[in-house]
């Protein structure tokens, strides 16, 4: 995956939140901190909640749409954003089962 240059993406959404941090972390981004994108869905994306965007250029951050477009980002869609970065709805779907499964089997080993 590119990074992209003033680029948000709006997900407005927790489930369109939590289906592009899977897809982030299938290709290999990282939050600023380090974390794995998904480490913390359920609590990043409710700091903002349906004006939550995503940044990923030099690190990977997440901000108040309103901010995004103060900065003259240009804001894009979830489906935009894999359109533009050759992600098919089908491969978007297998991301999103296998990052489910992995995640049950871990679980239970603990």
């Amino acid at each position: 995956m590119e990074p992209l240059e003033e680029i948000a993406i709006h997900t407005p959404t927790q489930k369109e939140y939590d289906t592009l941090m899977k897809v982030f972390e299938a290709g290999g981004w990282k939050w600023f901190s380090g974390e794995l994108p998904t480490d913390s869905l359920k609590l990043l994306w409710k700091e903002y909640r349906d004006k939550c965007c995503v940044e990923a250029f030099n690190s990977f951050k997440y901000r108040d749409k309103k901010v995004f477009k103060e900065n003259y980002y240009n804001i894009i869609s979830p489906k935009q954003f894999y359109d533009r970065e050759e992600v098919s709805p089908r491969n978007v779907k297998e991301i999103v089962g296998l990052h489910n499964c992995i995640k049950r089997l871990l679980a239970k080993r603990v």
